[in-house]
């Protein structure tokens, strides 16, 4: 049997690779059970075997017609349930060599067998976002959710309320319920609801969120974006978004800057809460005013376009964000833009459009 394939991994793994795969017991193999199982069917042929890399999308038929199947195979509402444990079990090696065992490689091994199980909380919310998506017309794998909470996008400090917003991990609501002396700390103190994330974002009483998100809205027109109706899978699914509220698919710099309007407002709204219900020393007065909440909005959007024209520095490498990624991502939310340079990464003093006195002024009088 002669197996054509454009796949390095597939070529050089099964000719070059697999003793080393087999006598590491396969630990860190991507994809190791289809592939182990590929392999006992293989062995399983009486006829020699042999494999030829051809380089992919250059026109050869058998080539084309496989990458055809694969994205039928991709396209699937469901995923094939393969009895993989169950073909050719006696032509694979289960377990790791002895001789090639090293510590590093016990220690993974250790960890892949105890690994936890899904937890239901992250399983509810995950579920929850995705479906929030498909209505949207958005549908990435839960993956690329996790992915996309990694990237450059996300500040750390935002990365880390998310992460705990997905996995039910935030200290409110009922995680204060068996705590004594702390049971209040479970119920809203202007609304008298059990508080959630949800609530807390997009339903509570208190000055503070209507008037972040009013401001969010506003810079998002100016850049030209209309997102779809607030909702805590939208909110937490940001990160994946890429259509518009019309369906219409955002370009990759309207998207960026649409996940860091809304990462910096939720951040924003997130320790606003935590001062008022945690710091004895909140002055509710004067900083739950429109005008003290606006400064702290604009502030974080103003940190966020200066840590932007930083992160285009060449001392970062590759990890350095290019400046045209920049300049389209802020360009149309300038203040006074006319009376600045083409390129103005490197000019000091750089600011967002500032003249939002009046959007704080209006959405503080709903309160």
């Amino acid at each position: 049997m002669n197996i054509i394939s454009d796949s390095r991994f597939v070529v050089d793994g099964l000719t070059e690779h697999l003793h080393n795969w087999e006598d590491k017991g396969w630990l860190g193999v991507a994809c190791a059970p289809l592939v182990r199982t590929v392999v006992g069917m293989l062995r399983a042929q009486s006829a020699p075997t042999t494999f030829k890399w051809i380089k992919g999308h250059s026109g050869i038929e058998g080539n084309e017609g496989a990458d055809q199947l694969a994205r039928e195979g991709r396209d699937k509402p469901c995923v094939d349930n393969l009895p993989l444990s169950r073909l050719c079990p006696g032509y694979v090696a289960y377990g790791a060599r002895l001789q090639a065992m090293s510590q590093k490689l016990a220690y993974k091994s250790i960890m892949r067998a105890a690994a936890p199980g899904i937890r239901v909380a992250t399983e509810r919310m995950s579920q929850q976002i995705l479906a929030s998506l498909k209505e949207w017309d958005c549908h990435p794998p839960v993956t690329a959710l996790w992915r996309a909470i990694r990237g450059q996008d996300v500040r750390r400090r935002t990365r880390d309320l998310w992460w705990k917003a997905i996995h039910g991990a935030l200290r409110i609501g009922k995680y204060w319920e068996t705590i004594p002396g702390y049971e209040h700390r479970a119920v809203c103190g202007k609304c008298n609801v059990l508080e959630s994330l949800e609530h807390i974002l997009l339903e509570c009483d208190e000055p503070g969120q209507r008037i972040a998100w009013g401001l969010a809205e506003w810079i998002l027109r100016m850049k030209g974006v209309c997102l779809p109706p607030w909702s805590i899978g939208m909110i937490l699914g940001i990160v994946c978004l890429d259509k518009d509220a019309s369906g219409n698919k955002m370009p990759p710099a309207t998207c960026r800057f649409a996940r860091i309007v809304v990462t910096e407002t939720v951040h924003m709204i997130w320790k606003l809460r935590c001062r008022r219900v945690i710091d004895p020393g909140f002055r509710r007065e004067s900083e739950l005013s429109p005008g003290t909440i606006e400064k702290q909005w604009m502030l974080a959007i103003n940190k966020r376009l200066s840590m932007d024209q930083c992160l285009t520095a060449r001392t970062f490498g590759k990890k350095a964000i290019p400046r045209n990624v920049v300049i389209s991502t802020w360009d149309e939310v300038l203040l006074d833009r006319k009376a600045l340079p083409d390129d103005w990464i490197f000019c000091a003093g750089v600011l967002v459009g500032k003249r939002v006195n009046r959007v704080a002024a209006e959405l503080g009088g709903d309160h």
